[in-house]
């Protein structure tokens, strides 16, 4: 199994899922876009044991009334070489780290 794990859409698109430890939840790359399917598509390196993505992905969320009255959860990265790099304006545990990626739990 590699680092990362590929999925595809009913309508063709590919996506490419991780696991992210201080979102305790999936995050996912789209590098195909399916038919009538749309929204931003990353550039891959292709390989599944060290994976690039290219630009960086950021996630917003509301997890939590915390998080919410906070101003939600970001969490804002690059994934190079099999290494996450968790940018200076995340706003978990993690902000400034790198860390190996994690496979997906499914």
């Amino acid at each position: 199994m590699g680092a990362i794990k590929r999925a595809t859409t009913a309508a063709g698109g590919e996506r490419w899922w991780f696991w992210c430890e201080p979102c305790s939840t999936h995050h996912v790359y789209t590098t195909k876009l399916g038919e009538g399917e749309t929204g931003p598509v990353w550039s891959f390196n292709g390989d599944e044991e060290h994976p690039s993505f290219t630009p960086s992905l950021l996630c917003n969320r509301n997890l939590t009334p915390e998080h919410k009255a906070a101003g939600g959860h970001r969490c804002h990265l690059y994934l190079t070489g099999g290494m996450v790099r968790y940018l200076g304006d995340c706003t978990h545990a993690m902000v400034g780290q790198s860390v190996p990626v994690q496979p997906p739990c499914f």
